[in-house]
Order: structure tokens, then C-alpha cells, then sequence
């Protein structure tokens, strides 16, 4: 099985190179975002000091290739250009600038960066996948990465969101192999991928928030371990020396002029001013739901009583039918075969929309996650997995939380969600693959297996068609 696994991957890697690979050479237009990093890796290879767009603010826009009309001087003169000091820690920066010596000081150069990572995230989907459930869901994970459409635009781009997904996804990859067999290395090592997407962008230590919020509600056992507690602590550790950097050129200010930081800052009051009624109904319930669970566990705290299972089952079906009735328009939206979702090079094309933004564009982009949300309804079905469900469920969750707060809607913000919400799609379908399976009348079986095949061979043919009229083409900087 192994064998057959690692063959099966390193196929995917291959033709997903073959197919991505030459799909940014044929794209004549860069985002502002791109020309950022590529002038960014230019001017840290001259003099590591000079991490900084001062440059492009005095230039206004830099030569070579191409830009989109609105990409005009008047952008690239915003005053947060004109920081000594790039808002982002410098990871991936780092990355073009071994890039270029590897293959030259090209865009193309650059843009293999993000191609590599996106690539690796086939592999982890396939590895947390087997961590958390077994190989077939690895498998059938990695099989529905290699068309998803989110990674597929972002590994396309200069950006660095396929490398912060990369180092997220691995962190939570390593602490579900360590969830099943405990390993101390395996720990530690979580951490430090944590501290990685961390210096990639902030939004990467939200994997280690992920990590302790799970250990906290469903593991406790692990704060009992010397090395999960240092591994908490790791990535703001290897942070250190870039808020040093930050102290040393900012002083006092270094929080307060850090564009980042206070977006982080006044997500944080957002969160306290607006969404303080759902915080305090979320901690209600979860506070109702330990209780229950002290209450009506048996007394050698393995089994749920029948009362504490049918609470369970109503908070899942009642959460289960408040995220259909929300996307009831998206799910129409996928289940028409040619509906392209709106995507473009308009800035703020996406500005107004609603805080389900990104659930909604995912299920527009591939019915495939359909089934993602419709994990919530599992612990009912499948009570033995309820950690594993647990962990991917928190994962997305937490992944979504901060960037509906900044309600600046880009879909590749929320890479670090699609490996988990991908692996949760994957067992879903397979464990209703597996029930279909198991019902004993001939012709009943027959029915139901057929309609999940057709299902699931619409999902891939409507997944397919966005890639090849959106995504292939690399037309869309917003989507």
C-alpha cells in the first residue's frame, strides 16, 4: 500500500508540475503583490538591509514586465510603501532569493516558489489524511488537491500563500501523527513548521492557536508533556529576532508602525465590539457541552450516555441546516455545471460581502466542499472519529475567523484551511461510499452507490471546468 501510495503521489506531482508550470509564462500581467516580492528578493540579494519597498515608492512602478492598468504609480505611492521596513517577516522573500541563484534573477524564478509549495501541499493532504483517518483518505485527499482550485491559482502566482499553507498544514500534519503515537520529536518539529509559517506571515502561528485549542478541548493528556508545552512557545521564539529587527528600526513605535501588526490590533477590536454576543453563545455552549459530558459520561469515561449522544446530534443537525440554508444560493450556484464565480483585477471587488464570503466561493469553486461542511453532521455517524473530525473542523474554523474579521475577501488568504477542509471532504465521501456499501438489500445498495458515484463524478467534471475557464488560463488576481 505504501508502495502504491507513493507512486500514486509522486504521479499527481508530476503532471500538476507538467500542467501549472508554463501557465505563468503565458500571463503577460503581475499583481501589485508579485512585483513587491520579486523587487523585494532583487534588493535583499544586493544588501540584505534593504527590506523594503521604498524603492518601488520612489519609482512609483518598477521596469519590466507588463503591469495592469490600475497597477498605476498612484498605488505604489500608499504610504505604508514608504516604511523602511516590509510589513511581512522575511521567510519568503528568502526563498526568491535562493530561487534566483538556483535559476536566475527572473520572475519565472520567483514564481517557482510558490509552484513548489503548492506542490507539497498534495503530498501533506495525503499525509494528514492517512495521520488522522487512514491511507485511502490520504489518497483520495491528495487526488482532489491536485484539481482544487484555490491552491491551484495561488501556486500560479507570486504569492506566498502556498508557502504559509505549506508550513501550517505540515505543523498540524506532524501533531496528528504525534496524536497517534506519541513522539516528542514529532512535537517539537510541529512547533518549529509553526514558527516557519509564522515567519512566512503572521496568520501562520494560528496553527499552533489550532493545535492548543485542540488539545485543550479534546486532548488535555498533552499539556502533561514537557515538550508540547516548549512547542507552544516556538514560534514566537523564532520571532524573536525579526521583532529585534523590527525594535531596532522602528524603537518604541515598532508595533503602531507596522501595518500587519495593527491590522491584527483592529481585527482584535472588531472582534470584541461586534461579535462579543456569538463569542459569549459559543462559550455557553461549549461550557453546556463539558458539563453534559462530566454528567452523562460513564463512569470509566469512555462511552456517552444516550442523553449526551442526542444532544450532540441536535447541536450537528441544527448546525448542519443553518450552513445550508446560508449557502443555498452558492450550492445552486455549483450545482450549474457552467456558473463561473466572479473573479477579476478590480482591488476590492469583493468589498460588502457578507461574512460567509469564503464558505460560499469555496462551494462555488468546487462542490467538493460541500461535503467539507457537511462533516459537521459526522460525530453522529462516525463517533469514534469525533478528535479527528474535531481537529480539521477547528482547523478551518480558526483559519476563517481572522480574515472575515478584516473583511478585505480574498480567496487565497485561506489556504491554510483547504488541505484540511479537503481531507474532511475526502472522508466524508468515503465513509458514505462505505455505508452504501453495507446496506444489505441488493437493489437499495446498488441505488444509493450510484448516486454517490454520479455525485461525485459531477463534482470533478464541475471542478475541471472552473480550472480550465479560470484557473488554467491564470486570468483572475481576485477571486
Amino acid at each position: 500500500m505504501k508502495r502504491a501510495a507513493a507512486a500514486i503521489l509522486i504521479i499527481l506531482v508530476v503532471v500538476s508540475f507538467i500542467g501549472r508550470v508554463n501557465n505563468f509564462k503565458n500571463r503577460n500581467v503581475l499583481s501589485c503583490d508579485e512585483v513587491v516580492y520579486f523587487t523585494l528578493a532583487v534588493q535583499v540579494a544586493r544588501d540584505p538591509a534593504a527590506y523594503n519597498t521604498a524603492e518601488l515608492y520612489q519609482t512609483g512602478r518598477p521596469e519590466g514586465r507588463k503591469l495592469p492598468p490600475y497597477l498605476n504609480k498612484p498605488l505604489f505611492k500608499h504610504p505604508h510603501f514608504n516604511k523602511p521596513l516590509f510589513k511581512h517577516p522575511p521567510l519568503f522573500t528568502s526563498m526568491i532569493v535562493l530561487s534566483h541563484m538556483l535559476f536566475g534573477t527572473t520572475y519565472n524564478s520567483a514564481f517557482l516558489v510558490s509552484l513548489f509549495f503548492g506542490l507539497l501541499l498534495i503530498i501533506t493532504a495525503y499525509f494528514l489524511g492517512a495521520a488522522l483517518f487512514d491511507g485511502k483518505t490520504g489518497i483520495y485527499a491528495a487526488l482532489i488537491m491536485a484539481i482544487e482550485p484555490v491552491i491551484w491559482i495561488s501556486s500560479q502566482k507570486i504569492w506566498m500563500e502556498t508557502t504559509l499553507a505549506f508550513f501550517a498544514v505540515l505543523s498540524l500534519c506532524l501533531f496528528a501523527i504525534a496524536v497517534k503515537r506519541y513522539n516528542a520529536v514529532l512535537v517539537i518539529a510541529s512547533g518549529v513548521a509553526a514558527g516557519f509559517a509564522a515567519l512566512t506571515k503572521y496568520p501562520g502561528a494560528l496553527a499552533t492557536m489550532i493545535i492548543f485549542i485542540y488539545a485543550l478541548c479534546c486532548d488535555r493528556r498533552f499539556f502533561k508533556k514537557k515538550a508540547f508545552i516548549a512547542s507552544l512557545f516556538i514560534p514566537f521564539i523564532m520571532l524573536l529576532p525579526w521583532f529585534w529587527w523590527n525594535h531596532a528600526v522602528y524603537g518604541n513605535e515598532m508595533f503602531t508602525a507596522n501595518v500587519e501588526v495593527m491590522k491584527a490590533v483592529n481585527g482584535m477590536r472588531r472582534l470584541v465590539g461586534v461579535a462579543w454576543v456569538p463569542a459569549l453563545i459559543a462559550a455557553a455552549a461549549a461550557g453546556a457541552a463539558v458539563l453534559i459530558k462530566r454528567k452523562y459520561m460513564d463512569p470509566r469515561g469512555r462511552h456517552f450516555s444516550r442523553t449526551a449522544a442526542s444532544f450532540g446530534a441536535i447541536v450537528s443537525i441544527c448546525l448542519f441546516c443553518a450552513i445550508i440554508f446560508i449557502l443555498r444560493k452558492h450550492i445552486a450556484n455549483t450545482c450549474s455545471i457552467f456558473f463561473i464565480p466572479a473573479a477579476g483585477w478590480d482591488m476590492g471587488m469583493f468589498k460588502g460581502e457578507p461574512w460567509y464570503f469564503y464558505m460560499g466561493r469555496l462551494t462555488e469553486l468546487s462542490p467538493f466542499y460541500v461535503f467539507s461542511f457537511a462533516a459537521v453532521l459526522f460525530p453522529i455517524f462516525d463517533k469514534k472519529r469525533l478528535k479527528e473530525y474535531s481537529f480539521l473542523l477547528i482547523a478551518a474554523m480558526l483559519t476563517f475567523v481572522p480574515y472575515i474579521l478584516w473583511q478585505n475577501y480574498q480567496s487565497r488568504y485561506i489556504a491554510s484551511a483547504i488541505v484540511p477542509l479537503v481531507v474532511l471532504s475526502s472522508r466524508v465521501q468515503i465513509s458514505l461510499a462505505e455505508r452504501a456499501g453495507c446496506i444489505r438489500k441488493e437493489y437499495p445498495r446498488y441505488a444509493a452507490t450510484g448516486v454517490l458515484v454520479m455525485i461525485v463524478l459531477y463534482a470533478v467534471m464541475r471542478t475541471l471546468y472552473i480550472d480550465i475557464v479560470l484557473v488554467a488560463p491564470d486570468v483572475a488576481c481576485y477571486f
